[in-house]
């Protein structure tokens, strides 16, 4: 019978009281968060069971279906738990078992059939956790290592190696050890003392201690995780039990890590008080660290469940040491359902631990997570596969490069500096003025806004990531001082909020209207093909340039483009190269290009009138005039405008 093991609440809850109404005996939501009472827990504890305490038995199984609905029927799906079977099995009358012909069990079954052991949870559970850290990553990782322990029936202490000693580690019966590789394959200062002890021809025999190494290192260097290495090594020849293989972790370290995790705490829980090894009990202890959430058969980050596709992943690479870049290419075998980040992740965990990339903690939680796939620039953690190869045709091939117009630092991880450098110049800092306001409930003053104000805004501001649409620009890789259209976009959408003050919007607005502002770009047009994000980005910028046009009464080289063009176009009903050439210079170009305007007045052009005005333009006196007859020198300002106008005529 199937069964709770353990529930806890993450961060984000809303305080609904879903849950509660759902599953009394089990949740009860407080004035900041939802907790599990204590009632039913085996430590008898009262809060949102961070450490992931284990549910009495009874009330696991008991209360297992209406857990899972207060977990599925939770809108900010912070109500996490694991299960596990229950072993015993009910026994067959005698009369039945004797009729029954011998059956050989697979090997599915007899694995279901295996349950922990109760003497295995007694006695000494505790695990040290030993670290050695240069800049904090190997502590940070102890410290969620020994929280996670709590979940397989382990007391996990977090130990800094300097604080530590060989007697300490030889008198443990486990100890996972997490360590950085610190300059040219060494051992961080915090574990060079220790490491000097257990080098030594007088440290103590390990006989009798199980262990396992996480090493964190960087492929830059030659000695790879060599600080872990050395650990691993050492222990063994100390007559240490290595229970769980070393884990080596590149520089972006956390997707190593959790692939080895839930084995390594397996294995190490599967060592009982005596210092053996239960290995039928490994794989069970495992499972209790991989949450589980039955969702009716659709996945939260990815969406309804797809069948197995077969792909081609061309994948651009870039080796900063060397300074060498190509391509490699993998053929994997992925759920339809997956984001492209977990597609990437596995890849590193299985075939290239070299591969680097932005990850994030979960979906559509990471603007910087963007790459391009076949010319289209999409958020790895958000895309689903299935979606991708929908787009790359019969035969599944996905070029995944770097988002353009960024600096790649490695493979397909670029850097934001310049972004963040034409945010610091653009100054898109709110300077707030006095406006009308409330009181809270709770006695605070609060400024007020309409709801209809309130929603434009937001909808104006509904882009994914900045990051991605600061990318789509052509401009940005040929002119360095241009802002980009993420920092005007929010530039426009800020001088928009009525909470700013006049002095501010003014200062924005002169940001845009500037040469480096909205006018530099050469084609909004361009975002379209870019999806929901460059539509709403391309309507934005064009509302900024028709209010910038109206805001200066048509100034400018731009300003009296459009309002020439907007005053022909008006007046003779027609679009054509003709009014392109003869009436977007003014009133000084159109008595330049008289013969021109005239043709147009008698319908003598090359479109816009009836087929037969062709012919007439044969016989009649003079040429026919080309399609622009007067060099321009910033010809994508006119481009930009053209594809403006083409929308709103």
């Amino acid at each position: 019978m199937a069964q709770i093991a353990s529930v806890w609440i993450e961060e984000g809850c809303i305080t609904c009281d879903a849950c509660q109404e759902t599953c009394p005996e089990v949740f009860h939501v407080t004035d900041d968060s939802c907790f599990i009472i204590a009632d039913v827990r085996s430590d008898g504890k009262f809060d949102q069971n961070e450490s992931k305490s284990l549910l009495k038995a009874e009330v696991g199984s008991s209360l297992f279906e209406d857990i899972v609905d207060a977990a599925e029927g939770c809108p900010v799906d912070v109500i996490i738990y694991t299960t596990a079977e229950e072993g015993a099995a009910q026994e067959e009358p005698a009369e039945q078992a004797e009729e029954a012909a011998p059956v050989e069990e697979s090997a599915e079954e007899e694995e279901a059939a295996v349950e922990i052991p109760a003497e295995l949870l007694e006695g000494d559970r505790e695990l040290m956790v030993l670290f050695g850290s240069q800049s904090g990553n190997s502590e940070d990782l102890a410290a969620t290592t020994a929280k996670m322990a709590a979940t397989v029936h382990l007391n996990g202490v977090a130990k800094d190696m300097a604080e530590t000693s060989m007697a300490d580690i030889a008198a443990a019966k486990r100890v996972l050890i997490i360590c950085s590789t610190w300059g040219e394959g060494e051992m961080p200062d915090t574990a060079q003392a220790l490491w000097d002890a257990a080098s030594a021809a007088d440290a103590p025999s390990l006989e009798g201690v199980s262990f396992s190494v996480c090493a964190l290192g960087d492929t830059g260097y030659d000695l790879y995780c060599q600080a872990g290495k050395d650990w691993d090594n050492r222990f063994e020849e100390l007559g240490a039990t290595r229970v769980a293989d070393m884990a080596e972790c590149n520089v972006d370290y956390e997707p190593f890590w959790k692939a080895w995790v839930p084995g390594a705490l397996g294995a190490l829980a599967s060592v009982d008080s005596s210092g053996n090894l239960m290995s039928d009990c490994v794989e069970l202890f495992a499972e209790m660290l991989m949450p589980k959430k039955k969702t009716g058969g659709v996945v939260a980050s990815s969406g309804v469940e797809q069948p197995t596709l077969e792909v081609k992943l061309r994948m651009f690479r870039y080796d900063p040491v060397l300074s060498e870049q190509g391509y490699d290419t993998y053929e994997v075998s992925v759920p339809g359902h997956h984001s492209l980040q977990q597609v990437l992740v596995m890849i590193k965990e299985t075939q290239d631990g070299s591969l680097t990339f932005r990850t994030s903690a979960s979906a559509g939680s990471d603007p910087l997570t963007g790459m391009s796939v076949n010319g289209n620039l999409v958020l790895a953690d958000s895309v689903r596969m299935v979606d991708l190869v929908n787009y790359a045709g019969e035969d599944a091939v996905l070029n995944i490069e770097p988002l353009p117009g960024n600096q790649v630092i490695k493979d397909l991880l670029v850097s934001t500096s310049a972004f963040e450098a034409s945010k610091q110049k653009a100054a898109v800092w709110i300077q707030t003025r006095d406006r009308p306001g409330a009181m809270t409930p709770q006695g605070q003053a609060i400024g007020t806004m309409s709801t209809t104000e309130a929603r434009k805004l937001h909808s104006m501001n509904d882009i994914s990531s900045e990051h991605l649409l600061h990318s789509m620009s052509e401009t940005l890789p040929f002119n360095s001082s241009y802002l980009g259209p993420a920092v005007c976009h929010r530039l426009w959408l800020r001088s928009n909020d009525s909470r700013i003050s006049k002095l501010c919007r003014e200062e924005m607005r002169e940001n845009l209207q500037g040469s480096d502002g909205i006018w530099a770009e050469t084609d909004i047009g361009v975002f379209g093909r870019y999806g929901r994000v460059g539509g709403i980005a391309a309507k934005n910028l064009n509302d900024c340039r028709s209010e910038l046009l109206r805001a200066h009464r048509f100034a400018g080289k731009s300003g009296r483009y459009v309002k020439w063009f907007c005053k022909t176009v008006k007046s003779s009903g027609n679009f054509n190269e003709t009014i392109v050439t003869a009436q977007t210079q003014g009133p000084l170009g159109a008595i330049a290009n008289l013969p021109t305007t005239l043709r147009m007045a008698l319908g003598f052009t090359r479109n816009g009138g009836p087929p037969v005005r062709d012919w007439q333009g044969f016989i009649a006196p003079g040429k026919m005039p080309p399609l622009l007859n007067k060099s321009i020198d910033r010809h994508h300002e006119l481009v930009a405008i053209f594809n403006e106008l083409d929308k709103r005529f």
